[in-house]
């Protein structure tokens, strides 16, 4: 029970270390993935969505007491099951894919300014808005084709680009520790592959 209620805070908070007086601080975060999946316009393919997560490094320059600008570097996954809708003429078709089996792995790299509303010593609470870069850096993609064959489809995209807009509520328990809670949501400008319209939250 302990072991989970750990692994549940650090799922769900972002932890600040280094003093928030000074011009950095540095922070570990992590968070689930929870994200929206469905099909490009026109077609009706069906996807199930499975457990992903986000950690990574956070650094913030302080531009005053109010102001923050955020970046780091963070591993991502997502991972999605799809069973292809596709109407075609002729059977057996080695291009034309039955259902797969996805997961995808990303360095992102955010760019994000924090406005805070609040910039009380032990409680902060702020607005964020900025982008996202997600580089592709490995998949598992076993998609099985109508001739029964399974590979890689291909079809994922090697980056994609987010705008991210957000709420935090920061609390510091010393000036040199702080927790903060970050929910945020993300717009994509295209798919995690070339045939899915989707959104990450």
């Amino acid at each position: 029970m302990k072991l989970t209620i750990t692994i549940l805070f650090f799922i769900l908070f972002q932890t600040l270390v280094f003093s928030q007086n000074k011009k950095l601080t540095v922070g570990i975060a992590g968070s689930p993935n929870y994200y929206n999946v469905k099909s490009a316009e026109g077609f009706n393919h069906e996807y199930t969505k499975k457990l992903s997560y986000r950690v990574g490094i956070d650094l913030g320059f302080h531009l005053g007491k109010r102001s923050t600008i955020s970046t780091g570097a963070y591993y991502s996954t997502i991972g999605y099951k799809v069973v292809y809708k596709y109407i075609f003429i002729q059977p057996s078709d080695p291009y034309i894919p039955r259902n797969a089996n996805i997961t995808a792995n990303y360095l992102e790299i955010p760019l994000t300014y924090n406005f805070n509303v609040i910039a009380k010593p032990k409680l902060e609470f702020y607005f964020s808005v900025g982008i996202v870069y997600s580089r592709l850096i490995s998949s598992d993609d076993r998609t099985t084709f109508e001739n029964n064959s399974v590979r890689s489809s291909g079809y994922l995209n090697s980056s994609l680009l987010s705008l991210q807009g957000g709420i935090g509520l920061q609390y510091n328990f010393t000036d040199r520790l702080g927790i903060k809670l970050e929910p945020h949501y993300r717009i994509f400008t295209k798919g995690i592959d070339r045939i899915m319209y989707q959104q990450t939250k």
